[in-house]
């Protein structure tokens, strides 16, 4: 339980808002806030810890070692031997979320389908909204490097993923007018 107290760390320089934030197995806590920042035990703050292809706004970890990005484009990175690569490697993918389970599973939600459309009222500047329609379930195949889809479901939409100890990804869509919450049985 907790004791009732938080202690509050800002983010030192050029940060932006923050966005996300994960914790791997070793306890290492990653901010996405414009670039990823980690905790710095040693210091008692945070650290950028990458600085290239940002700014980022989802941030997954799991195992030791394992991190996993998405930037404000969609474009999803892993970083792997210190150094930072695009998945899939090869082709288009735009990512909506991403989360690795403690085995190293990587599941990742994607936009298949979205409308924008424009409102005009006069003496006012136009409002455009985009709305998403369509979000996908996908894992990451590491032996092939591809991202492929998790099931063969045309219904279920998937806009955030989290996953369970067990390895089960759970995935909703509050965008969507479905209010359901789902999960994948292994």
């Amino acid at each position: 339980k907790l004791k009732g107290k938080f202690i509050e760390k800002k983010l030192a320089g050029n940060a932006q808002n923050i966005e996300d934030l994960a914790i791997d197995a070793s306890n290492n806590v990653y901010l996405a806030a414009g670039d990823i920042y980690i905790w710095d035990k040693s210091k008692n703050s945070f650290k950028i810890h990458i600085k290239k292809n940002g700014p980022f706004l989802r941030v997954s970890s799991g195992p030791p070692g394992t991190l996993w990005a998405i930037n404000n484009d969609g474009k999803l990175f892993e970083l792997l031997g210190g150094k930072l690569l695009k998945r899939p490697g090869k082709g288009e993918f735009k990512a909506n979320d991403v989360d690795i389970s403690i085995n190293g599973d990587v599941y990742v939600t994607s936009e298949v389908l979205t409308v924008t459309s424009t409102e005009r009222r006069r003496g006012q500047p136009p409002i455009t909204t985009t709305q998403v329609l369509k979000c996908y379930l996908y894992k990451y195949n590491s032996a092939k490097r591809t991202i492929e889809h998790a099931f063969d479901a045309n219904d279920i939409y998937a806009e955030i993923v989290s996953i369970s100890r067990e390895g089960s990804p759970w995935y909703t869509s509050p965008g969507c007018e479905n209010k359901n919450v789902y999960y994948g049985v292994k």
